[in-house]
């Protein structure tokens, strides 16, 4: 179903299914990522379901206020789950889990600037290592879809905007990803997505956008 209102990217509680008919295909990623060929076809053909929980806690050193991110995600097959637990301060983190191995990551809110049409897109400095980055920003600003054409992207929330910036590199394989998260119309519903570029050590990129459904509670 389309996401409540009140649902936003400062409060994403809840449960959440990987919309597949609207995902980009995700198996060319995984393989530049070094997934093994038996997961990526298990991960290919799985259902994600994901419960997210926002909360607030204290940063230690400076007692400012920290907001916090966790993922719990499964699948309706027989791929165990994982967890993330990213916090929004854009100190690096690690996680570890058995598809990715271990990971460096940092994650941070970012606001909005008007672009050259008058629309207000993420703002934020690529960290992805491209030729292309111009093309890869605009990508995951919202501006262009996966062929380039041009459209309308995120929604601006806010006043300024508010969205989800982060990005991983992987300890071992050193392939890194960025994304950016927020909310877009699609066929006139709202929808949740999380636009990816990820790039491997030999500076190969390839980009794709992940939708999801918000699960009504039963």
């Amino acid at each position: 179903m389309a996401t409540p209102e009140d649902l936003t990217i400062r409060n994403l509680n809840g449960n959440w299914i990987m919309n597949k008919g609207l995902t980009g295909v995700i198996e060319p990623i995984l393989k530049l990522q070094g997934i093994s060929w038996l997961l990526r076809k298990a991960m290919a053909v799985a259902t994600l379901h994901i419960n997210i929980m926002t909360y607030g806690t204290t940063e230690l050193e400076t007692g400012e206020p920290v907001t916090n991110i966790d993922f719990n995600q499964s699948t309706a097959g027989k791929l165990a789950g994982t967890t993330e637990k990213r916090t929004l301060t854009w100190e690096p983190k690690e996680h570890k889990d058995y598809i990715f191995g271990e990971v460096q990551g940092r994650s941070q809110f970012v606001l909005g600037s008007v672009d050259k049409d008058g629309h207000i897109r993420p703002e934020f400095e690529l960290q992805s290592d491209v030729d292309d980055a111009q093309e890869v920003k605009r990508f995951l600003r919202g501006e262009t879809l996966l062929d380039s054409r041009e459209e309308a992207g995120f929604i601006c929330e806010e006043s300024n905007g508010v969205w989800v910036h982060t990005f991983e590199r992987s300890v071992s394989s050193g392939w890194t990803a960025e994304q950016i998260w927020g909310f877009e119309l699609i066929d006139n519903k709202r929808h949740f997505t999380r636009r990816v570029a990820v790039v491997n050590a030999g500076r190969r990129y390839l980009c794709v956008r992940l939708v999801f459904d918000y699960e009504q509670p039963k």
